[in-house]
């Protein structure tokens, strides 16, 4: 089964009126990982946290094949408190969670036969809702990146790539030619 690249944009990231003010696609998204963020003491976020100012959009947008190791290097698993680890595999498991349930349980049965602790978490940019911002998860098998960059942090894009069972960058390469000159 193939089910990455798997990629979602939302624009806008919040929907600011009418019938359906206040929504947001991808808003358990960002609040997991701003709950992560945030929970980390000074030296825990010195290390998760790569960069001020957060990349105009995601890391790999055009490279052909999944390589986790071209993403931040983050806060690893294991020097997360229980809480984080908790607030870090939820995160995980919200983006695994959008494939078939049984594709999704492979996926994280393989994580947790790899270790926990081979996962990574980075973060870029504010911390305050509507703040610009990035972030990533690192694992052996895979890698996740979220921004909320473009449109004055009200543009965000959500990708999950599978290092064996990726296709290529063709949709996501269709979708930033086309939508994005």
């Amino acid at each position: 089964m193939r089910v990455t690249p798997h990629f979602i944009g939302a624009e806008p990231a919040r929907i600011a009126d009418g019938p359906q003010a206040g929504r947001r696609l991808l808003g358990p998204e960002e609040d997991l990982a701003r709950e992560l963020v945030t929970d980390l003491g000074a030296g825990r976020r010195a290390k998760a946290v790569f960069a001020a100012a957060p990349p105009e959009d995601i890391l790999i947008r055009a490279d052909p094949f999944a390589d986790p190791a071209l993403l931040p290097a983050g806060l690893p698993h294991e020097d997360m408190t229980p809480r984080q680890r908790r607030l870090l595999e939820g995160l995980v498991r919200r983006y695994l969670d959008r494939a078939p349930a049984a594709y999704a349980q492979e996926c994280w049965s393989d994580a947790v036969a790899r270790g926990l602790e081979t996962l990574s978490f980075a973060w870029a940019g504010g911390l305050v809702p509507g703040d610009r911002h990035y972030y990533c998860v690192r694992a052996p098998d895979f890698l996740i990146e979220y921004d909320n960059t473009q449109d004055d942090g009200n543009h965000a894009h959500s990708v999950w790539r599978h290092v064996r069972h990726d296709w290529g960058a063709d949709l996501l390469r269709a979708h930033y030619t086309e939508q994005h000159h």
